[in-house]
């Protein structure tokens, strides 16, 4: 049983999945985690909801609930993206105009984004500039197709709570930014990029019979951004993970435990919405698991992430974040071994030693006995 520890309130950043797009970044590009995104004790000391009872929800931080029915989704600056997109060729100074018709209307969640990232109005008119397609897509689909998938975040909301009794929900904030990161969790909520989503091979672009913004033509269904929603379970897990014990997870920023978080994410989100946000990583990794933990395992220890997070592995057959499959499988061999799906996901949810989350998963057993044993590292 792991004891969960108050967590202390501050304006400090709290951290957990911030991803570095493929596209956005060729190999050696992408921003380090742990220098990128400093974890900190961000959420109101009332977090220690292993012992609070559930009345005390007007204890939780601003913003925070238990309620899925509740828990705010703020499309505010995609509202103000499209808005202003529409009225961009009239524009002589594009990033002028950006700063006061998007930057300055988008609402709290964009500037907690921009803090982390840097994204200013010029930043988001030279990615309009470098992919426009992207950006049209995202104005006139984005508004009604990511409001679409909201019964969708709910239930999986919905799930964590019936099976996670301590769950918390803190707002999420849907927004454009510069096709950097799709999403990241702060202590004001959580933060996801739409227009990572708006690519042609995941959001094809609107039905040209279609008016700007109608989704019922062919191939311009609310569809299109269908992954957002594994995305946001994805960060929702990170956000319980850190409220168990912040310290912990702080602490922890070997490339073991760092797989392990990850991981985690991805295997939760995945029994929330049945869907994955690494599905190129896990289609490699299903082929060449072996391969991939004789080598992990001789560089768990080390806090470099390698070719394992976030950029392109040397190995150009490697596909990006195979580290996410490492974490993945170790968590699903660890959630078959609980007692019952509840105390299961709890066990995943509230992990404080990674070494030994590893050893009770028996992964390298399990890969030793049906595939080989591994060699000296």
């Amino acid at each position: 049983m792991v004891t969960r520890k108050p967590l202390a309130h501050g304006g400090a950043r709290l951290c957990c999945g911030a991803r570095p797009l493929r596209a956005a970044h060729p190999r050696g590009a992408a921003l380090p985690f742990a220098a990128a995104l400093p974890l900190a004790a961000a959420l109101a000391s009332a977090v220690a909801f292993a012992s609070a009872p559930r009345a005390a929800a007007a204890q939780l931080p601003p913003g925070v609930t238990r309620d899925p029915a509740t828990a705010q989704l703020d499309y505010r600056a995609v509202d103000a993206f499209a808005e202003a997109f529409r009225r961009l060729p009239a524009a002589r100074d594009t990033a002028a105009f950006l700063d006061t018709a998007y930057v300055a209307r988008a609402g709290v969640g964009f500037a907690v984004y921009t803090g982390l990232y840097d994204v200013t109005a010029a930043a988001v008119s030279a990615a309009i500039d470098s992919d426009p397609g992207r950006f049209r897509r995202t104005a006139l689909v984005a508004p009604v197709a990511v409001r679409r998938l909201e019964p969708e975040i709910r239930a999986a909301f919905v799930r964590l709570r019936d099976r996670y009794e301590p769950a918390i929900f803190p707002p999420v904030f849907f927004l454009v930014g510069r096709h950097h990161a799709g999403g990241a969790v702060q202590r004001e909520g959580i933060l996801i990029a739409v227009e990572t989503y708006a690519d042609d091979a995941r959001s094809p672009a609107p039905d040209s019979a279609a008016p700007a913004g109608d989704l019922s033509g062919p191939g311009a269904d609310g569809r299109r951004f269908a992954g957002l929603v594994p995305l946001v379970a994805h960060e929702l897990v990170h956000y319980q993970q850190a409220a168990s014990d912040v310290e912990a997870y702080q602490a922890a920023t070997y490339l073991l435990a760092r797989a392990i978080k990850e991981g985690v994410a991805d295997y939760v989100a995945e029994l929330l919405t049945g869907g994955n946000i690494n599905a190129a990583a896990h289609a490699y990794g299903a082929e060449h698991e072996w391969e991939l933990w004789a080598r992990f395992r001789c560089e768990m220890e080390g806090t470099d992430t390698g070719d394992w997070f976030f950029r392109r592995p040397a190995n150009p057959e490697w596909p990006q974040d195979l580290g996410y499959f490492v974490g993945y499988r170790i968590a699903a061999l660890r959630y078959a071994r609980g007692p019952d799906p509840s105390a299961a996901l709890a066990t995943l949810l509230q992990v404080d030693d990674y070494r030994a989350f590893l050893a009770r998963s028996g992964y390298e057993e399990h890969l030793a006995r049906t595939t080989g044993p591994f060699p000296a590292c």
